[in-house]
Parts: C-alpha cells; sequence; structure tokens
C-alpha cells in the first residue's frame, strides 16, 4: 500500500470520527440545538466542516439531519410514552403545530393518529 493510499485512509478515518462525535452530539442535544451555529458550539466542529462532511456521507445538511432525527424521536416518545403532544414537541425542542405537520408528512397520521394506529396494531 502506498503512502498516498495510507494518507487518505487516515483522513477517512478522522473524517469518520468526526462525524460520528457530531451525531452522538446531536443525538444528545438535538432538543436544543435550532441553527448551526449552537451545534458548532456544542461539538466544536466548525459548521462549514459538518455541513461538508454530512453532504459526504448523508447528502443532507446537520439541519436537515437534526430535524428528521426529531420527528423521529417525537414518533418514538408518542408510541412509548403517555405524554401529549404539545409536551411531546417540548421533548424533541419543536412546537406542536411543527410537529403535527413533519410526523404527517413522515406518517400520513396526525400525531394522535398514530400514536392510535400503532396501539391498535400492537393490540391484535
Amino acid at each position: 500500500m502506498g503512502v498516498k493510499n495510507q494518507s487518505n485512509e487516515v483522513l477517512q478515518a478522522e473524517e469518520q470520527d468526526k462525524i460520528t462525535y457530531v451525531f452522538d452530539v446531536i443525538h444528545y442535544r438535538f432538543r436544543y440545538i435550532s441553527n448551526i451555529t449552537e451545534l458548532e458550539k456544542n461539538t466544536g466542529v466548525c459548521s462549514k466542516e459538518s455541513t461538508r462532511l454530512f453532504h459526504k456521507y448523508l447528502k443532507i445538511t446537520p439541519m436537515e439531519y437534526i430535524r428528521q432525527y426529531r420527528v423521529t424521536a417525537a414518533c418514538q416518545l408518542l408510541i412509548n410514552t403517555n405524554l401529549s403532544v404539545t409536551e411531546v414537541s417540548e421533548q424533541c425542542g419543536m412546537n406542536t403545530s411543527y410537529l403535527s405537520k413533519k410526523v404527517r408528512e413522515m406518517t400520513g397520521f396526525t400525531p394522535l393518529e398514530y400514536r392510535r394506529d400503532h396501539l391498535r396494531k400492537q393490540a391484535k
């Protein structure tokens, strides 16, 4: 293996470590990160670098990933807790109307319909 291949592998590993760290921070603090500057403050990774890495590996921006993660987390709370839709939205760092819109886009159901549908399927 040549020196060039080794340095490319090292750079690739460093990028993967960096994006894994950013994921870990997002998964832990997603409800508090509302813009790319806050992501930078929470991770120490400059916004240009995190945006470049997300585009390279996921083809979306970091904020798009956070929004998707919030909706996924909200859906999990809807099916695994008795929290109200308002409480779920607060837990996930969104307002209630945005949560409702995004859950409907993702599932075809309002948050309460999504919960009821899931409970109905579990009961069968």
